[in-house]
């Protein structure tokens, strides 16, 4: 990061407005990351299952969303449909009451990954939503 930082950052400077976002997404971050991670100045940054999300919530001033972490692999494209909706309630319970956090894949769903699974992600946000909203 100490390489990538400076660079991105700038990118991210010449871009980023009002009108538009930069989303910075790693897959492999992990807390110690954190700090050349936040330097880039995105507006949004998205997280593999490496990271420990709710330390990285701590972390960032709460006017800045993360979002993640629900393994693609372990979850989305080898668990069943329970787990899956397991795991997203479980994640939605832990982040609750933090407004700067957005749920979804920690990356990319892989090709293969079962449309029951992708359901159940939804089902159990929508069933979240119903019971905490």
């Amino acid at each position: 990061l100490e390489f990538s930082t400076p660079y991105v950052r700038r990118v991210i400077e010449q871009v980023q407005s009002e009108r538009f976002a930069v989303i910075y997404h790693n897959c492999k971050a992990r807390l110690e990351h954190l700090s050349g991670i936040f330097e880039t100045g995105a507006a949004v940054y998205h997280f593999g299952a490496p990271m420990n999300l709710l330390a990285a919530l701590d972390a960032v001033d709460p006017k800045t969303s993360l979002a993640g972490n629900l393994d693609p692999n372990e979850v989305f494209l080898d668990g069943a449909p329970e787990v899956v909706a397991a795991k997203t309630d479980e994640l939605l319970r832990a982040t609750a009451g933090r407004a700067n956090f957005v749920l979804s894949p920690g990356c990319q769903l892989l090709p293969g990954t079962p449309l029951p699974n992708v359901d159940a992600f939804y089902r159990s946000l929508e069933e979240y939503n119903r019971r905490e909203g």
